[in-house]
């Protein structure tokens, strides 16, 4: 897979629902609806069924900036 061309492609990268990042980081699932509100990759009034995924590099990029503060 080391060769694969698709490999770092947006569309192949991980994504998570909130409830996972929520675990994962241990905060409440409407602090990240707040952090992620100016990423554009949640909508309101989205139900579970259709809950949104995140991508890793959005997640990467809001973890860093939220718990840098905290080291």
């Amino acid at each position: 897979m080391a060769n694969d061309s698709r490999a770092g492609l947006p569309m192949f990268e991980r994504h998570f629902t909130v409830g996972v990042l929520s675990e994962i980081w241990g905060v409440s699932e409407d602090t990240l609806h707040r952090w992620f509100e100016d990423e554009e990759v949640l909508r309101a009034g989205e139900g579970k069924k259709d809950a949104p995924r995140i991508p890793e590099s959005v997640a990467a990029r809001v973890y860093a900036k939220r718990f840098r503060k905290r080291a």
